[in-house]
């Protein structure tokens, strides 16, 4: 009986000091938090956004999301991502990533592609119905590679794309 009232606390209170991982800049239409001990939350301007939340917008909206780092996640209508401390996953849909601090390495990762970056912006788009990933490079370079073979990787330079 005293091992679970332990846990009990234990695992209360890890909930309570859930990290803030990003804040909403900008939401148009309606966009939603689910956390998996509590209720969906509709994000509005300066929302907080909790480690391992998951994050979607409705279909026709959109929704601006800055990170601990500086970085900026602009998801289109239709996307859904899970929010860590130092990754974000796309279950679907699109994501225009904007990063200009070249001293951490950014991640995003989709269910079968991973990409890493430092500075500049792309976009990166996950169909889940296909398993299809694709990245367009605006400025910068990013680290396209596969999730289960990290090895098998191609260097995207500005002005390209790959899929």
């Amino acid at each position: 009986m005293k091992k679970l009232l332990i846990l009990s606390l234990l695992i209360g209170t890890v909930g309570v000091n859930a990290k803030t991982v990003a804040r909403v800049l900008d939401a148009n239409g309606s966009a939603f938090n689910f956390m998996s001990n509590k209720k969906a939350k509709q994000l509005i301007y300066g929302s907080k956004v909790e480690d391992a939340s998951v994050v979607m917008v409705e279909d026709g909206g959109s929704l601006s999301l800055k990170d601990e780092s500086g970085r900026v996640f602009h998801l289109s209508g239709g996307t859904q991502v899970k929010v860590y401390s130092k990754l974000v996953e796309i279950q679907k849909g699109n994501v225009w990533v904007s990063a200009n601090n070249s001293s951490s390495i950014g991640t995003i990762s989709t269910g079968n592609s991973v990409v890493k970056f430092t500075q500049g912006q792309f976009i990166y788009s996950f169909d889940n119905y296909k398993s299809k990933s694709q990245v367009m490079v605006l400025t910068g370079n990013v680290q396209l590679s596969n999730s289960i073979e990290p090895g098998l990787l191609v260097e995207i330079p500005a002005g390209h794309f790959s899929f």
